[in-house]
């Protein structure tokens, strides 16, 4: 890796905040999986639509983000004569001069820190919704022998249950 240029610092300076957007996409995030889980537990189908709909907004968000990232990085690894792919941040933060180094340390342990969160908030949301499903399909069941047809309704009009399958039409 070659040194870093004067003229690299600002792609640093830049680096680092979009870490720092990284990061407050993450506990966005993770703060909107856990309304979710909130709305599902409170059965209030509103604040659960409106929950869906940000992290629908979120996730073009967190897809600007990415590009942004990936820019800086090859405007950094360029700088360095290395490629995008063989950049990594504990690597560049050893290189850095002190205070802009201890700054790209900072971040990426918050984003590390984040993910987990992340990753534990939305295991436990999944871990919710399968239990809200199993819990419904017991219900079926139990209303509805195997003898007997159902029809439930949705978005796309009337369709028929079975029994043995899932509640929710996989079909786009």
């Amino acid at each position: 890796m070659s040194a870093l240029q004067p003229d690299d610092k600002g792609h640093i300076q830049e680096l680092l905040a979009v870490l720092d957007g990284q990061t407050a996409l993450l506990r966005s995030r993770r703060a909107d999986l856990a309304e979710l889980s909130e709305a599902m537990v409170a059965a209030d189908n509103d604040r659960m639509e409106a929950v869906l709909r940000r992290m629908d907004q979120t996730g073009d968000a967190q897809a600007a983000q990415d590009r942004r990232l990936a820019a800086v990085r090859q405007q950094i690894a360029e700088g360095l004569g290395l490629q995008a792919a063989q950049l990594k941040l504990a690597e560049l933060a050893e290189r850095l001069p002190d205070p802009l180094g201890g700054a790209l340390r900072r971040r990426r342990q918050q984003i590390i820190e984040e993910v987990q969160a992340f990753r534990r908030q939305h295991l436990q949301t999944a871990m919710l919704v399968s239990q809200c499903a199993q819990v419904n399909r017991a219900l079926l069941e139990w209303l509805f022998p195997a003898s007997c047809g159902l029809t439930v309704y949705g978005s796309g009009g009337p369709n028929h249950w079975r029994r043995d399958t899932g509640l929710v039409d996989a079909e786009l």
